[in-house]
């Protein structure tokens, strides 16, 4: 199958995919610069005037399992290099647009092996997207999903609609309650990567996406996640003192709903929660920023 590369070969896109409004919806640039040169690019891809290359080599042995599906356009994204590294991307068929992920890596197997697990057993949820199809090649997994069409929210989305949708999580059964200096802490499924890039606004619902980390961790990690991560993670000119400070009362209202009264240890939680984690992705940046949030955190 033929198309043609976009960004540096990051992107791929099958000919003829740019008459679907799905495919604009799956990749949009975010600035004007990229605006321009997606535009430009689609240009040259209508009239044909940019050379045309097979689909990467990745997508390949999946494409045996999507013919079945008889698909029309095929669009691919070959993620951002690392362990985690997954390829992802739309296809078609006669009834609608399908989204697909299939891992790269041993350890990317092990994420997608884990985000399969659990988008079949709550696949029910309306936030959670449905497995229509799973399997492995060789040393990888790969599964097909319903094709999620909706905006990604922004980082200042309503408290009141955050909260509904981590209560929905909060919900679901955990077997057991996990204790810090001699202290119970309450336990809920958690997402692990909840930021506003996983988010989607799909018609009045709110649907999460890229569940490869999910597991069992203390309550308040997805909220910690989403403000921490995006306030203070990615932007060196905040304090933890000042987030704190400007989230004291979201944080506050979101515990005593949960019969909790202190989240310090939540929180202290939530640090060596995500340093291990980030090690464990090879994150040499992400783990220096934690450890030097938590260290401004012992020093509160």
């Amino acid at each position: 199958m033929y198309g043609y590369y976009f960004k540096n070969g990051r992107y791929w896109f099958s000919e003829g995919v740019f008459d679907y409004d799905e495919v604009s919806s799956f990749y949009k640039p975010l600035t004007f610069k990229g605006r321009i040169a997606y535009g430009v690019f689609r240009f040259v891809t209508k009239w044909r005037i940019a050379p045309k290359r097979i689909a990467p080599l990745e997508v390949q042995q999946l494409l045996n399992v999507i013919a079945k599906c008889g698909f029309r356009g095929l669009v691919v994204n070959s993620g951002t290099p690392g362990i985690e590294r997954s390829v992802t991307g739309l296809f078609s068929n006669k009834e609608s647009w399908k989204f697909y992920k299939i891992s790269t890596s041993v350890f990317s197997a092990q994420l997608l092996k884990n985000e399969i697990e659990f988008m079949q057993l709550f696949g029910a949820l309306d936030f959670v997207p449905r497995v229509i199809q799973s399997g492995q090649l060789a040393d990888h997994f790969w599964f097909i999903s319903e094709f999620l069409e909706g905006e990604k929210v922004s980082p200042e989305i309503p408290a009141d609609a955050l909260f509904a949708l981590l209560k929905k999580l909060n919900m679901l059964p955990v077997p057991a309650i996990k204790q810090k200096e001699g202290k119970p802490l309450l336990q809920c499924w958690s997402h692990g990567d909840f930021c506003s890039w996983n988010i989607l606004l799909c018609g009045n619902t709110l649907r999460v996406v890229d569940w490869e980390k999910a597991d069992i961790r203390c309550i308040g990690h997805d909220l910690f996640t989403f403000v921490i991560q995006q306030k203070l993670v990615l932007n060196s000119y905040t304090t933890l003192r000042e987030t704190l400070n400007e989230y004291k009362y979201a944080f506050d209202n979101f515990f005593s709903d949960l019969a909790v009264s202190s989240w310090d240890l939540y929180l202290e939680d939530f640090l060596t929660e995500r340093i291990s984690m980030e090690r464990k992705s090879m994150n040499s940046y992400l783990v220096e920023r934690y450890e030097n949030i938590l260290a401004e955190y012992y020093e509160l």
